[in-house]
């Protein structure tokens, strides 16, 4: 045998070390952010890794103060979008106005394109926040029973009095 003597005849690259840290949430990767307040009910809950992702296998829950769960399989691609790093959830229907909710994610429902399953979240103190209030969108009226001072159709009323209108709510 006469031998390989230059460099390029055999080279090759060994792989790289295997992938074992599972993913984990980013600084403020919640949003809505943990603990907000007047939350459209409406929003997508967005989460942002320190890592790509996918989907694993489970549910995504989101209950409300009362305690009744949405489910969500993290695979229903009609409500979770995972691009990169970032998973979105659409729950089905718009959360309720004026509640709490907080969301949990069973360990390997979510994990890294390794396989490593991200831990989860199965404190509901970890990410919870609360929906805005309805919005009022009801005109103010006058009040029927002591709406107008002086009332309708009064006589002799002085010059100098004070003319008062009060509504069913307040008013500006």
């Amino acid at each position: 045998f006469a031998g390989i003597d230059d460099a390029t005849t055999w080279n090759f690259t060994t792989a790289a070390e295997p992938d074992t840290t599972a993913p984990s949430v980013n600084t403020d990767g919640f949003s809505p952010a943990d603990n907000l307040d007047e939350v459209a009910p409406n929003t997508d809950l967005v989460i942002t890794f320190d890592e790509a992702i996918q989907a694993g296998t489970g549910n995504i829950i989101i209950t409300d103060g009362d305690g009744t769960p949405i489910e969500i399989d993290v695979t229903d691609t009609n409500a979770v979008t995972i691009t990169g790093n970032t998973i979105t959830i659409n729950p089905p229907a718009d959360l309720e106005f004026s509640k709490d909710y907080n969301v949990t994610i069973p360990a390997g429902v979510i994990e890294d394109l390794a396989g490593n399953p991200f831990a989860g979240i199965d404190d509901p103190n970890t990410w919870n926040f609360t929906t805005a209030a309805e919005p009022d969108t009801t005109a103010p009226s006058v009040d029927t029973t002591n709406g107008f001072a002086p009332v309708d159709d009064a006589d002799d009323v002085a010059a100098d009095t004070n003319l008062v209108i009060t509504f069913d709510e307040p008013i500006q």
